[in-house]
């Protein structure tokens, strides 16, 4: 199942692709194309130049282990990527860090939840969290229904 990872990307970080295949080329090409990469001023996302960027992405462990590999390969100081699955799941992730791409980043986490979250999630949810921390869209999630957009929710 796909997750969702972020990771902080510091100057500097390039890798070698003298040392890569085709293959290995196309695989970080796709990654990164399929990232969201946004500006970070070490607090927040802006729109103003800075040397760090957020990345966040929704994909399997297995590509993130690969990406790690191609960094140790290439001799770069491999990224350290945090997986923020649970904490977006059960609404602990603070994305008001994301800055001007708070809105953007709802939508995506929602059409996560849309696809990947299904009733034992929510389950999981109120073990860990609590009863009172699911969401109309929780409940939603466990009837079987569809989701309301984050935009219109009045959660």
């Amino acid at each position: 199942m796909k997750r969702i990872f972020q990771t902080i990307l510091k100057p500097g970080q390039q890798l070698d692709e003298n040392l890569l295949d085709q293959r290995e080329k196309d695989f970080i090409a796709d990654f990164i194309g399929n990232a969201h990469i946004f500006g970070f001023d070490g607090q927040n996302c802006t729109w103003k130049e800075t040397e760090e960027m957020l990345l966040i992405t929704f994909v399997e462990k297995e590509d993130i282990d690969k990406i790690i590999e191609l960094e140790i390969k290439t001799g770069s100081t491999p990224d350290v990527f945090t997986d923020i699955t649970n904490e977006v799941i059960n609404g602990k992730y603070d994305t008001s860090i994301l800055g001007y791409a708070e809105e953007k980043m709802i939508i995506e986490f929602h059409q996560y939840k849309e696809i990947f979250v299904d009733a034992d999630d929510i389950l999981d949810k109120i073990n860990e969290v609590g009863i009172n921390s699911i969401t109309e869209n929780d409940k939603r999630i466990l009837r079987g229904e569809e989701m309301k957009s984050p935009l219109l929710d009045s959660e």
